[in-house]
């Protein structure tokens, strides 16, 4: 097994679609962008590349895993009356939660409690979407989120609250959204 890293260029590539895509989040979300980083372990099908756009009281995570298929954005809202695992929310289930499931997510989920038929269902679905590209799938996410950003900013602390209590009952399959 090989431990290279992501392709020289990949770095490069991603920083510039996503500040493309989610550039907005500079002028309209008044955010910082931080760049993009390589984390994970020294298997490269455990590395992704993660663009961070912040402020102080809302950070937002642009990720990307080749091997895994997987593409989200994780918010973070620091806010002293949330605990610290309340705080972390992905994009496309919260939005779907806030709209009482009519805005289904671009990039299928995990969700609790899912069957192992489901799950493998979910990663097929994912090769299927993202063998379009994930630059296509970067351009609808950013359009999403720059349609959602109001109410993702204004999300109460007991809306977040009660979306951690959906996702864990099950998402969509669980308990609707407001």
């Amino acid at each position: 097994m090989t431990t290279t890293p992501l392709p020289e260029d990949a770095k490069g590539r991603f920083e510039a679609k996503v500040r493309e895509c989610f550039g907005f989040l500079e002028d309209v979300g008044r955010m910082r962008f931080g760049g993009v980083r390589e984390v994970g372990g020294k298997d490269p099908r455990d590395r992704s590349l993660v663009a961070r756009f912040s402020r102080d009281d809302l950070r937002a995570d642009i990720g990307w895993n080749g091997f895994e298929r997987s593409l989200a954005v994780l918010l973070l809202f620091r806010r002293d009356d949330l605990a610290q695992y309340e705080r972390h929310v992905y994009l496309e289930p919260f939005i779907e939660f806030l709209t009482g499931g009519e805005t289904a997510a671009l990039v299928p989920y995990v969700r609790v409690g899912m069957s192992v038929g489901q799950l493998r269902s979910v990663m097929e679905e994912r090769v299927r979407l993202l063998e379009t590209g994930r630059d296509a799938i970067l351009e609808a996410l950013g359009e999403r989120m720059a349609s959602f950003m109001e109410q993702v900013e204004s999300a109460s602390s007991d809306t977040i609250r009660e979306y951690h209590r959906w996702m864990n009952s099950g998402g969509r399959h669980g308990v609707r959204g407001p």
